[in-house]
């Protein structure tokens, strides 16, 4: 792995929760599900599209961020069982 890959990786630029959390945050409160898969795949899209202008493969890319899509959604239930707001805050 390169000097310039190493300062890309995923765990670095992307790391998964705090991308998980963005991304539940942005649907709480978004009833329609078609309109949640679409907020959440152009997030994740350009996600995609940053990783391998980095210099990531589709693959890892693609990978990376399915990661980051099932951890916002265990945040999204854990939001909706929260009443919305976040596990632990008043």
């Amino acid at each position: 792995m390169t000097p310039e890959m190493n300062d890309a990786a995923p765990w670095r630029m992307w790391p998964i929760d705090d991308h998980a959390q963005r991304i539940a945050l942005m649907l709480s409160g978004v009833d329609d599900e078609d309109e949640q898969d679409a907020i959440a795949e152009q997030y994740l899209t350009d996600i995609v599209d940053d990783m391998i202008r980095a210099g990531c493969s589709a693959d890892v890319a693609g990978d990376w961020t399915c990661d980051i899509a099932g951890a916002a959604g265990v945040l999204q239930c854990d939001l909706r069982h929260a009443g919305g707001h976040r596990a632990g805050s008043a």
